[in-house]
């Protein structure tokens, strides 16, 4: 049927990734969105990596034990899938990113 087709077209849309100059993760406690800009990363999609992120202004604090940033939690799971250290950039102010 042509019109679920169509939806289906609409609705999963995909796009190869293109070179870019920084891949940007925004700042989180869940760490799977690290695992994907590493493999960019790797791949040579853009020479650097900025994770973003302090943490949940409403919660007032970092909830991921033994860090004060989301960041420092973004960039140590970068770093264990081999994007290294000088290729990710800091920003490690943002509450709402």
């Amino acid at each position: 049927m042509k019109f679920i087709e169509d939806i289906t077209d609409f609705i999963f849309v995909e796009h190869k990734p293109e070179k870019a100059d920084i891949i940007f993760i925004p700042g989180g406690n869940q760490g799977a969105i690290a695992l994907p800009a590493s493999e960019l990363f790797r791949q040579g999609y853009a020479p650097y990596i900025l994770p973003s992120g302090r943490f949940s202004k409403p919660v007032g604090h970092c909830t991921i034990p033994g860090y004060e940033t989301e960041w420092e939690f973004l960039r140590d799971i970068l770093v264990e899938q081999g994007v290294l250290p000088e290729a990710i950039l800091r920003e490690q102010q943002a509450t709402f990113t």
